[in-house]
């Protein structure tokens, strides 16, 4: 589950075998400018929109 400032924004489900690698994107769109966090499970980021 993606969330973004605290809030679910999207999910996508992923089987990853042992050992193994995946790559999942999101995009997300926002009309107001300023800086978002964003969080996968224990991961957080943060992305900036500007104008």
């Amino acid at each position: 589950m993606l969330t973004v400032a605290g809030e679910p924004e999207q999910r996508q489900d992923v089987t990853v075998r042992r050992g193994g690698e995946a790559t999942v994107s999101f995009t997300v769109r926002r009309a107001a400018t300023g800086t978002c966090t964003v969080g996968i499970g224990a991961l957080t980021g943060e992305f900036g929109v500007r104008r």
